[in-house]
C-alpha cells in the first residue's frame, strides 16, 4: 500500500473519538500490518480500530477523567498524607484494568518484587498505563528518575501532572511502544503484562523488546487472567513462551507468581 493511503488511514482513525490520542506512529504500525492482508482501505480501518481495542481500549472500558483526576492528585499531594495520596492514586488505577487487577495484591507485589532486585536510581515503565500511580507504594525515593511511555497522549500528560504533583522526578512519553528510541540506560525496566498485547500487532514484539530494552534488570510479568476471567492454561502457556523468547540468552532469572500475575525478574547485567 502507497505511503498515502497509509496516511489516509492513519488520519481517518486518529480522527474518531476514541483513537484520536493514540500515538500516530503506532497506529500507522497498526495500519502496516493490516494492509499487508490485501484489503480495502475501508476493511484497513475498520481492522486498524479492532486491533487498537484489543491492544488498549479493551483495558479503559469507561471513561478517563484525567481533569478531576489531577485536581484531586493536587490536593493529595498538597495534604501530605501519604495515606491519602495511595487512596486517591487506587481510586484512579482502578479504572485501568490492567491496574486494577493488580490493587488486591499491590503492596505484596512491589514489597516482593524490590526485596529482589538492586534500588534502582533510574526506571523506565513501557507501555506503562496507569502503572506510575503505584509509585506511592514501591519505596523508592522521589528523586529516582522515572521515565513511563505508552501510546495515549492524554494519559502521558495526566502522568507528567501526577509526577509534578507528588515532586516524583519522572516524566511520560507518548510513543510507539513496540520500537522506541530510549535515552540511555536505565537500571530497571517495568514490562508490565505488555508482551501479549504488543504481540497482537508484531509476533515479534516480545522479542524485540527484549533485545532492546537498555537495562540492567527487568521486570517481565504476563496476565494469569484473561479480561473475561479465563485463567485455564495461561500461566504455562505465558511461562512456556517467556522461556522461549529467553532460550538463547544467559540472563538470570527468577520466577514470582502473584494471584493474577506471572513475574519474571530478569538480570540482563551482573
Amino acid at each position: 500500500m502507497a505511503s498515502s493511503e497509509l496516511d489516509r488511514i492513519v488520519d481517518a482513525v486518529i480522527s474518531g473519538a476514541h483513537y484520536k490520542y493514540v500515538s500516530p506512529d503506532f497506529v500507522r504500525r497498526v495500519a502496516e500490518g493490516e494492509s499487508d492482508k490485501g484489503k480495502s482501505s475501508k476493511e484497513t480501518i475498520k481492522a486498524v480500530k479492532n486491533k487498537l481495542h484489543q491492544v488498549g481500549g479493551a483495558y479503559q472500558p469507561g471513561q478517563m477523567n484525567y481533569g478531576q483526576w489531577l485536581k484531586q492528585i493536587d490536593e493529595a499531594a498538597a495534604s501530605g498524607d501519604e495515606a491519602d495520596l495511595r487512596t486517591t492514586c487506587a481510586m484512579i488505577m482502578a479504572h485501568h484494568a490492567s491496574t486494577r487487577e493488580r490493587l488486591d495484591f499491590i503492596d505484596v507485589f512491589y514489597r516482593e518484587i524490590f526485596a529482589a532486585v538492586n534500588r534502582p536510581a533510574s526506571v523506565i515503565d513501557i507501555a506503562c498505563g496507569l502503572n506510575p500511580l503505584a509509585f506511592p507504594w514501591m519505596d523508592l525515593p522521589t528523586e529516582t528518575r522515572y521515565l513511563a511511555v505508552d501510546i495515549y497522549q492524554d494519559m502521558t500528560g495526566f502522568l507528567n501532572g501526577f509526577f509534578r504533583a507528588a515532586g516524583i522526578n519522572g516524566s511520560a512519553e507518548t510513543t510507539d511502544v513496540i520500537e522506541f528510541e530510549q535515552p540511555g540506560h536505565v537500571d530497571l525496566a517495568l514490562v508490565l503484562k505488555t508482551i501479549p498485547c504488543l504481540e497482537q500487532v508484531d509476533k515479534f514484539a516480545g522479542k524485540k523488546l527484549l533485545e532492546r530494552i537498555n537495562a540492567t534488570t527487568l521486570i517481565i510479568s504476563f496476565p494469569a487472567r484473561s479480561l473475561s476471567g479465563r485463567s485455564k492454561g495461561m500461566l504455562e502457556n505465558y511461562e512456556a513462551h517467556f522461556l522461549d523468547l529467553t532460550s538463547e540468552k544467559n540472563w538470570g532469572i527468577k520466577k514470582l507468581i502473584f494471584p493474577n500475575e506471572l513475574v519474571f525478574i530478569v538480570e540482563k547485567e551482573g
